[in-house]
């Protein structure tokens, strides 16, 4: 990679309303003093940098400080938004790669350049700050009006007002009865009444009904506590304050449902259930799935004689990779894995501190 490189992007539309618009981009910035330039060119339909690829490889580099110059001809064409133009801005100052706009006079090289990028910065803090400003004078609104927005399993909005969701939904292939999604949720609400554990509800309704509606038993603990289903408006409900207006649409639990289900969690956290602290092993948290790239678990095995990392998933059978991974074989392979690296590690250490005593006749 050469250590001065020019960036070019270009959309569709700026390709159809002139052709050579790429190539004009490719030659001033090649004038400039580019040795190596990275292109893209938009569908017109998304504008964001995660979509662009080789911006995302630009950044990299920047990163990795294996950059001395970067040339655009216009700073829109890093980004058009001024609050995420001020975060590029700040990595090039942080990685100590220079950036040069043909267009903006912007070279941060030179003092004038710094002084104009600084005042890029202040007026994309302004933006950023009006914005955040607008977005919550429109949400205090939006609550003011007691106004629906995203709707649990179970509802539907319309005219920002919870409905209960009475549509069919699905279809049994055996019995061919039919299902709404307020009937899944009585269903779901009922039997864990009955069965008082997360997942096994879980389990059974995918046994039941042949899909997954929630992938884990806090997604699942989520939603069966949400105030929503006893008919009340909720705002920040994962605040430890959360904003309720009380009965404000039809309910699908009964308040003494819910005193029920509350019941059954605190006595579940006491003796094991949901909630329970167990002890954590050298790899918890870090073994993910081969098949859905999710978290595993540990599992008993032979009468807890052995353990098992499964995935998370397949215990409520929203994967199909049931098989188990003994905890002392990842273990050991992750011992042998890491004594190698680490050999590697010593010996490249070793051989920088032979190049430096010895000379270059060690490389």
């Amino acid at each position: 990679m050469s250590s001065i490189v020019g960036y070019c992007r270009v959309s569709n539309r700026e390709q159809s309303d002139n052709s050579s618009a790429l190539e004009q981009q490719i030659a001033r910035v090649r004038e400039a003093g580019a040795e190596e330039v990275l292109i893209d060119v938009e569908s017109g339909r998304s504008s964001r940098e995660d979509d662009r690829t080789e911006f995302q490889r630009l950044m990299k580099l920047v990163e990795q400080q294996r950059l001395e110059k970067v040339i655009v001809t216009r700073l829109d064409r890093l980004s058009r938004s001024l609050p995420t133009l001020r975060r590029i801005l700040d990595t090039f100052q942080e990685s100590e790669v220079v950036l040069v706009a043909l267009d903006n006079a912007v070279d941060m090289s030179t003092a004038a350049g710094k002084f104009h990028l600084n005042m890029l910065g202040a007026l994309a803090e302004m933006e950023s700050d009006h914005l955040s400003e607008r977005i919550r004078h429109g949400h205090a609104h939006f609550r003011k009006q007691k106004k629906a927005c995203h709707a649990p399993f179970g509802y539907v909005v319309e005219g920002f007002k919870l409905l209960v969701d009475r549509t069919k939904f699905i279809c049994l292939i055996e019995t061919q009865a039919e299902f709404s999604k307020a009937d899944l949720s009585r269903w779901l609400i009922d039997t864990y009444i009955s069965v008082q554990s997360l997942g096994g509800t879980i389990r059974k309704f995918n046994e039941v009904y042949g899909f997954p509606v929630f992938y884990s038993s806090s997604a699942f603990r989520r939603w069966i506590m949400s105030p929503i289903l006893r008919g009340h408006l909720v705002y920040h409900p994962k605040s430890t304050n959360p904003e309720i207006h009380h009965n404000e649409h039809e309910p699908i639990m009964m308040e003494s449902e819910h005193q029920d289900i509350k019941q059954i969690m605190e006595f579940n956290s006491k003796v094991g259930g949901f909630g329970y602290s167990r002890g954590r092993y050298a790899l918890t948290g870090l073994v993910k799935c081969d098949c859905c790239s999710k978290g595993c678990v540990v599992a008993n095995g032979a009468g807890g004689k052995y353990k098992y990392f499964l995935c998370a998933r397949s215990r409520t059978k929203a994967c199909e990779c049931f098989k188990g991974v003994r905890m002392e074989v990842l273990e050991k392979a992750v011992i042998e894995a890491s004594s190698f690296m680490l050999l590697s590690l010593k010996a490249h250490c070793a051989l920088n501190f032979a190049r430096r005593v010895w000379g270059t006749r060690w490389s």
